[in-house]
Protein backbone atom coordinates (compact mmCIF):
# COMPACT_ATOMS: atom_id res chain seq x y z
CA UNK A 1 0.00 0.00 0.00
CA UNK A 2 2.93 2.70 0.90
CA UNK A 3 4.97 1.39 -2.48
CA UNK A 4 1.55 2.34 -4.36
CA UNK A 5 1.49 5.65 -2.53
CA UNK A 6 4.98 6.78 -2.99
CA UNK A 7 5.02 5.47 -6.55
CA UNK A 8 1.67 7.43 -7.21
CA UNK A 9 3.79 10.52 -5.18
CA UNK A 10 6.78 10.30 -7.95
CA UNK A 11 3.96 9.92 -10.89
CA UNK A 12 2.49 12.90 -10.18
CA UNK A 13 5.46 15.08 -8.96
CA UNK A 14 6.96 14.11 -12.97
CA UNK A 15 3.92 15.46 -14.38
CA UNK A 16 4.48 18.32 -12.54
CA UNK A 17 7.65 18.97 -13.22
CA UNK A 18 6.94 18.52 -17.35
CA UNK A 19 3.72 20.91 -16.91
CA UNK A 20 6.59 23.58 -15.60
CA UNK A 21 8.85 22.75 -18.67
CA UNK A 22 5.96 23.33 -21.05
CA UNK A 23 5.40 26.65 -19.31
CA UNK A 24 8.77 27.92 -19.86
CA UNK A 25 9.43 30.65 -22.72
CA UNK A 26 10.62 29.11 -25.90
CA UNK A 27 14.14 29.66 -26.53
CA UNK A 28 16.02 30.21 -30.38
CA UNK A 29 17.26 27.01 -31.44
CA UNK A 30 15.01 24.55 -28.62
CA UNK A 31 11.78 23.51 -28.81
CA UNK A 32 9.52 22.66 -25.70
CA UNK A 33 6.71 20.80 -27.86
CA UNK A 34 4.00 22.88 -26.84
CA UNK A 35 3.33 27.06 -26.87
CA UNK A 36 3.78 28.94 -23.41
CA UNK A 37 0.55 29.29 -21.59
CA UNK A 38 -0.43 32.70 -20.69
CA UNK A 39 -3.20 33.22 -17.52
CA UNK A 40 -4.60 36.82 -17.84
CA UNK A 41 -7.59 36.19 -16.47
CA UNK A 42 -8.27 32.46 -17.62
CA UNK A 43 -10.12 33.76 -20.70
CA UNK A 44 -10.71 31.47 -23.42
CA UNK A 45 -9.26 34.26 -26.35
CA UNK A 46 -6.37 34.00 -27.84
CA UNK A 47 -3.60 36.52 -29.24
CA UNK A 48 -1.26 35.92 -31.86
CA UNK A 49 1.18 37.88 -34.59
CA UNK A 50 4.11 38.88 -35.43
CA UNK A 51 7.08 41.25 -33.26
CA UNK A 52 9.33 43.12 -35.41
CA UNK A 53 11.93 45.82 -35.51
CA UNK A 54 13.46 48.82 -37.19
CA UNK A 55 16.10 49.74 -34.14
CA UNK A 56 19.58 49.20 -35.94
CA UNK A 57 21.15 45.79 -34.69
CA UNK A 58 24.15 48.11 -33.07
CA UNK A 59 21.78 49.41 -30.97
CA UNK A 60 19.67 46.40 -30.22
CA UNK A 61 21.65 45.84 -26.80
CA UNK A 62 22.30 47.47 -23.61
CA UNK A 63 25.18 50.12 -23.24
CA UNK A 64 28.30 48.78 -21.51
CA UNK A 65 28.24 49.73 -17.98
CA UNK A 66 31.40 52.56 -17.94
CA UNK A 67 34.45 53.33 -15.46
CA UNK A 68 34.16 55.41 -12.96
CA UNK A 69 35.25 58.56 -13.83
CA UNK A 70 34.17 58.34 -17.46
CA UNK A 71 36.43 55.49 -18.25
CA UNK A 72 36.48 53.23 -21.45
CA UNK A 73 33.22 51.06 -21.77
CA UNK A 74 33.85 47.55 -20.91
CA UNK A 75 32.37 46.60 -24.09
CA UNK A 76 34.47 46.71 -27.15
CA UNK A 77 31.18 46.94 -28.87
CA UNK A 78 29.72 49.95 -26.54
CA UNK A 79 27.34 47.36 -25.45
CA UNK A 80 26.43 44.31 -23.07
CA UNK A 81 25.89 40.97 -24.61
CA UNK A 82 22.74 40.28 -22.62
CA UNK A 83 20.67 38.60 -25.47
CA UNK A 84 18.06 40.78 -26.92
CA UNK A 85 14.52 39.25 -25.61
CA UNK A 86 11.37 40.86 -25.83
CA UNK A 87 9.12 42.11 -22.75
CA UNK A 88 5.18 41.95 -23.41
CA UNK A 89 2.95 43.94 -21.25
CA UNK A 90 -0.50 43.37 -22.27
CA UNK A 91 -2.44 46.23 -20.48
CA UNK A 92 -6.43 45.60 -20.19
CA UNK A 93 -8.56 49.07 -20.13
CA UNK A 94 -11.89 50.22 -19.84
CA UNK A 95 -14.05 52.16 -21.84
CA UNK A 96 -12.89 55.67 -20.92
CA UNK A 97 -9.08 54.23 -22.03
CA UNK A 98 -8.16 53.98 -18.09
CA UNK A 99 -5.56 51.13 -17.46
CA UNK A 100 -7.29 48.18 -15.45
CA UNK A 101 -4.08 45.39 -15.23
CA UNK A 102 -1.36 44.61 -16.28
CA UNK A 103 0.72 41.88 -17.04
CA UNK A 104 4.33 41.53 -17.94
CA UNK A 105 5.71 38.51 -19.86
CA UNK A 106 9.72 38.03 -20.74
CA UNK A 107 10.80 35.98 -24.15
CA UNK A 108 12.87 33.86 -25.06
CA UNK A 109 16.90 35.07 -26.59
CA UNK A 110 15.55 36.42 -30.01
CA UNK A 111 14.07 39.58 -30.39
CA UNK A 112 11.59 39.02 -33.48
CA UNK A 113 9.04 36.48 -34.50
CA UNK A 114 5.83 35.20 -34.14
CA UNK A 115 4.22 34.87 -30.61
CA UNK A 116 1.54 33.92 -29.03
CA UNK A 117 -0.84 34.94 -25.64
CA UNK A 118 -3.45 32.42 -24.84
CA UNK A 119 -5.73 32.42 -21.91
CA UNK A 120 -7.12 35.90 -22.43
CA UNK A 121 -10.64 37.55 -21.43
CA UNK A 122 -12.48 39.14 -24.07
CA UNK A 123 -11.86 43.12 -23.59
CA UNK A 124 -10.04 46.07 -24.91
CA UNK A 125 -6.05 45.94 -24.69
CA UNK A 126 -3.06 47.57 -25.38
CA UNK A 127 0.18 45.04 -26.26
CA UNK A 128 3.39 46.58 -25.53
CA UNK A 129 6.72 45.40 -26.89
CA UNK A 130 10.00 46.34 -25.44
CA UNK A 131 13.22 45.49 -26.89
CA UNK A 132 17.06 46.88 -25.76
CA UNK A 133 17.98 50.11 -27.68
CA UNK A 134 21.29 51.70 -26.43
CA UNK A 135 19.73 54.97 -27.47
CA UNK A 136 16.45 54.28 -25.49
CA UNK A 137 14.60 55.54 -21.86
CA UNK A 138 15.05 53.19 -18.94
CA UNK A 139 12.64 52.96 -15.72
CA UNK A 140 14.87 55.83 -14.09
CA UNK A 141 17.34 57.21 -16.19
CA UNK A 142 17.06 59.26 -19.67
CA UNK A 143 18.43 58.61 -22.99
CA UNK A 144 22.31 58.75 -22.87
CA UNK A 145 22.73 57.70 -19.27
CA UNK A 146 20.32 54.70 -18.71
CA UNK A 147 21.68 51.06 -18.09
CA UNK A 148 19.09 49.43 -19.82
CA UNK A 149 17.67 51.64 -22.01
CA UNK A 150 14.90 50.02 -24.57
CA UNK A 151 12.43 51.26 -27.42
CA UNK A 152 8.92 50.08 -27.66
CA UNK A 153 6.23 49.42 -30.09
CA UNK A 154 2.77 49.02 -29.64
CA UNK A 155 -0.74 47.98 -30.85
CA UNK A 156 -4.33 49.20 -29.23
CA UNK A 157 -7.07 46.43 -30.10
CA UNK A 158 -10.15 45.04 -29.18
CA UNK A 159 -10.91 40.86 -28.71
CA UNK A 160 -13.94 39.63 -28.77
CA UNK A 161 -12.40 36.28 -29.90
CA UNK A 162 -9.19 35.03 -31.28
CA UNK A 163 -7.01 37.96 -32.45
CA UNK A 164 -4.94 36.91 -35.33
CA UNK A 165 -2.55 38.53 -37.55
CA UNK A 166 -1.03 41.24 -35.05
CA UNK A 167 2.06 43.10 -36.30
CA UNK A 168 4.13 45.46 -34.00
CA UNK A 169 6.90 46.84 -35.03
CA UNK A 170 9.50 48.11 -32.14
CA UNK A 171 11.24 51.62 -33.18
CA UNK A 172 13.88 54.17 -31.17
CA UNK A 173 12.08 56.80 -30.15
CA UNK A 174 11.59 60.70 -31.52
CA UNK A 175 12.21 63.98 -30.50
CA UNK A 176 9.87 66.42 -29.61
CA UNK A 177 11.36 69.93 -29.92
CA UNK A 178 9.82 73.17 -28.70
CA UNK A 179 10.16 76.39 -28.17
CA UNK A 180 8.78 78.98 -25.76
CA UNK A 181 7.41 82.42 -26.29
CA UNK A 182 5.96 85.10 -23.97
CA UNK A 183 3.69 88.43 -25.55
CA UNK A 184 5.16 86.63 -29.06
CA UNK A 185 8.85 86.98 -28.67
CA UNK A 186 10.45 83.67 -28.24
CA UNK A 187 12.19 83.59 -24.80
CA UNK A 188 13.22 80.90 -21.70
CA UNK A 189 12.23 82.36 -18.20
CA UNK A 190 13.63 81.46 -15.23
CA UNK A 191 11.57 79.02 -13.18
CA UNK A 192 9.64 77.56 -15.87
CA UNK A 193 8.44 73.65 -15.70
CA UNK A 194 7.43 71.85 -19.01
CA UNK A 195 6.56 67.93 -18.24
CA UNK A 196 4.74 65.77 -20.89
CA UNK A 197 2.06 63.13 -19.11
CA UNK A 198 2.13 59.76 -21.17
CA UNK A 199 -1.48 58.32 -21.87
CA UNK A 200 -3.02 55.76 -18.64
CA UNK A 201 -1.96 52.95 -20.48
CA UNK A 202 1.49 53.81 -21.22
CA UNK A 203 1.84 54.91 -17.44
CA UNK A 204 1.23 51.28 -16.25
CA UNK A 205 5.12 50.51 -17.54
CA UNK A 206 8.13 51.78 -15.81
CA UNK A 207 9.31 53.82 -18.44
CA UNK A 208 7.14 56.20 -19.21
CA UNK A 209 6.03 57.07 -15.49
CA UNK A 210 10.13 58.24 -15.63
CA UNK A 211 9.52 60.20 -18.23
CA UNK A 212 6.19 62.09 -17.10
CA UNK A 213 8.45 63.34 -14.55
CA UNK A 214 11.44 64.63 -16.62
CA UNK A 215 11.65 68.36 -17.26
CA UNK A 216 13.91 69.45 -20.26
CA UNK A 217 16.07 72.50 -19.58
CA UNK A 218 14.84 75.52 -20.96
CA UNK A 219 17.40 77.78 -23.11
CA UNK A 220 17.19 81.25 -22.96
CA UNK A 221 16.68 81.78 -26.29
CA UNK A 222 13.40 79.46 -25.43
CA UNK A 223 14.18 75.91 -27.09
CA UNK A 224 13.89 72.60 -25.72
CA UNK A 225 13.50 69.20 -26.09
CA UNK A 226 12.61 65.80 -24.96
CA UNK A 227 14.52 63.21 -26.61
CA UNK A 228 13.78 59.91 -27.73
CA UNK A 229 9.82 59.65 -26.84
CA UNK A 230 8.55 56.57 -27.11
CA UNK A 231 5.09 56.15 -28.98
CA UNK A 232 2.42 57.12 -26.96
CA UNK A 233 -0.60 59.84 -26.05
CA UNK A 234 1.28 62.72 -24.42
CA UNK A 235 -0.45 66.01 -22.77
CA UNK A 236 1.85 68.53 -22.47
CA UNK A 237 1.60 69.97 -18.46
CA UNK A 238 3.31 73.45 -18.10
CA UNK A 239 4.39 75.41 -14.62
CA UNK A 240 6.58 77.69 -12.51
CA UNK A 241 8.03 78.00 -9.56
CA UNK A 242 8.76 80.48 -7.65
CA UNK A 243 6.34 83.98 -8.10
CA UNK A 244 5.27 84.26 -11.42
CA UNK A 245 3.21 87.13 -13.66
CA UNK A 246 3.20 84.65 -16.46
CA UNK A 247 -0.03 82.98 -17.74
CA UNK A 248 -0.68 80.13 -20.22
CA UNK A 249 -1.93 81.50 -23.59
CA UNK A 250 -2.12 78.01 -25.74
CA UNK A 251 0.24 75.45 -26.69
CA UNK A 252 0.54 74.95 -30.59
CA UNK A 253 1.99 72.05 -32.87
CA UNK A 254 2.25 73.63 -36.11
CA UNK A 255 0.37 75.95 -35.67
CA UNK A 256 -2.85 74.25 -33.91
CA UNK A 257 -3.96 74.00 -30.20
CA UNK A 258 -2.53 70.75 -28.76
CA UNK A 259 -3.38 72.06 -25.70
CA UNK A 260 -6.38 69.93 -24.33
CA UNK A 261 -6.10 67.11 -27.25
CA UNK A 262 -2.53 66.27 -26.21
CA UNK A 263 0.46 65.36 -28.81
CA UNK A 264 0.45 61.66 -30.67
CA UNK A 265 3.99 60.51 -30.96
CA UNK A 266 4.45 57.39 -33.59
CA UNK A 267 7.60 56.49 -35.20
CA UNK A 268 7.29 60.03 -37.35
CA UNK A 269 9.22 62.95 -35.44
CA UNK A 270 6.44 65.49 -34.87
CA UNK A 271 6.60 69.19 -35.64
CA UNK A 272 7.80 71.76 -32.82
CA UNK A 273 5.79 72.76 -30.49
CA UNK A 274 4.49 76.48 -28.92
CA UNK A 275 4.63 77.38 -25.46
CA UNK A 276 2.95 80.21 -25.74
CA UNK A 277 2.36 82.74 -22.38
CA UNK A 278 1.97 86.02 -21.89
CA UNK A 279 2.33 88.55 -19.20
CA UNK A 280 -0.66 88.95 -16.90
CA UNK A 281 -4.11 87.10 -16.09
CA UNK A 282 -4.11 83.53 -13.73
CA UNK A 283 -0.34 83.11 -12.84
CA UNK A 284 0.99 80.23 -13.55
CA UNK A 285 2.29 77.61 -10.19
CA UNK A 286 4.27 74.74 -9.55
CA UNK A 287 3.29 71.82 -11.05
CA UNK A 288 4.76 68.55 -9.29
CA UNK A 289 6.43 65.75 -11.48
CA UNK A 290 4.52 62.82 -11.31
CA UNK A 291 1.08 64.03 -10.08
CA UNK A 292 -0.34 62.16 -12.57
CA UNK A 293 -4.31 63.07 -13.09
CA UNK A 294 -4.64 59.56 -14.95
CA UNK A 295 -3.79 56.93 -13.29
CA UNK A 296 -1.65 54.06 -13.75
CA UNK A 297 -2.55 50.33 -13.58
CA UNK A 298 -4.63 49.09 -11.14
CA UNK A 299 -4.14 45.61 -10.21
CA UNK A 300 -6.78 43.27 -9.87
CA UNK A 301 -7.52 39.69 -9.45
CA UNK A 302 -6.42 38.25 -12.71
CA UNK A 303 -3.65 40.45 -13.04
CA UNK A 304 -0.19 41.15 -11.71
CA UNK A 305 -0.33 45.02 -11.43
CA UNK A 306 2.84 46.47 -12.26
CA UNK A 307 4.93 43.70 -10.71
CA UNK A 308 8.24 43.31 -12.49
CA UNK A 309 8.10 39.06 -12.42
CA UNK A 310 9.01 37.24 -15.84
CA UNK A 311 5.93 35.23 -16.08
CA UNK A 312 6.28 32.63 -19.10
CA UNK A 313 3.75 34.34 -20.81
CA UNK A 314 4.00 33.83 -24.64
CA UNK A 315 6.23 31.63 -27.01
CA UNK A 316 8.45 32.46 -29.63
CA UNK A 317 8.93 30.60 -32.56
CA UNK A 318 12.07 30.76 -34.31
CA UNK A 319 13.37 33.59 -35.93
CA UNK A 320 16.89 35.47 -36.35
CA UNK A 321 17.30 38.83 -35.05
CA UNK A 322 18.03 41.86 -37.26
CA UNK A 323 15.87 44.64 -38.73
CA UNK A 324 12.43 43.68 -39.88
CA UNK A 325 10.45 45.61 -41.75
CA UNK A 326 6.90 46.26 -40.92
CA UNK A 327 4.05 44.80 -43.42
CA UNK A 328 1.83 47.76 -44.82
CA UNK A 329 -0.78 46.78 -42.74
CA UNK A 330 -2.55 44.63 -39.60
CA UNK A 331 -4.92 41.72 -40.62
CA UNK A 332 -7.58 40.81 -38.01
CA UNK A 333 -9.45 37.44 -38.75
CA UNK A 334 -10.65 34.23 -36.89
CA UNK A 335 -7.79 32.07 -38.46
CA UNK A 336 -10.09 30.51 -40.16
CA UNK A 337 -10.84 32.54 -43.38
CA UNK A 338 -13.81 33.90 -41.92
CA UNK A 339 -15.27 37.99 -41.30
CA UNK A 340 -12.97 39.40 -38.73
CA UNK A 341 -13.73 38.86 -34.79
CA UNK A 342 -11.92 41.44 -33.14
CA UNK A 343 -12.06 45.23 -33.62
CA UNK A 344 -8.47 46.95 -34.30
CA UNK A 345 -9.26 49.94 -32.32
CA UNK A 346 -5.69 51.85 -33.36
CA UNK A 347 -2.93 50.52 -34.47
CA UNK A 348 0.89 51.99 -33.97
CA UNK A 349 3.91 51.24 -35.13
CA UNK A 350 6.54 51.25 -32.30
CA UNK A 351 7.39 52.73 -29.14
CA UNK A 352 11.51 53.44 -25.44
CA UNK A 353 14.23 50.59 -19.33
CA UNK A 354 16.69 50.22 -17.01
Amino acid sequence: MHRAKAVLTIAALTAMMLSLLLLAPRIAGQSTGAAAQAQFGAGSVKISGQILTTIPPSDLMFPAQAQRGGGAASSGRGGTNAAAAATLYLVQRDAAGAAMATQQMRGGAIPTGPFEIPNVRPGLYDLFVSLPDARGWGPSANPGQAVQPVGFGRASFEARNDVTGLQITVHQGVDLKGRVTVDGRQSGPGGLQILVEPDARAMAIQPYQFISRFQPSVGADGLFVFPALPEAQYQVRVGMTGSSNLTLVDILLDGKSVKSSGINIDAKPPGTIEIALKTGGPALTAIAPGAVARGGARSGAASQGNSQSQTAGFAFQAAQPGISSPPPATSISKGDGGPATAAVVERATGLAAD
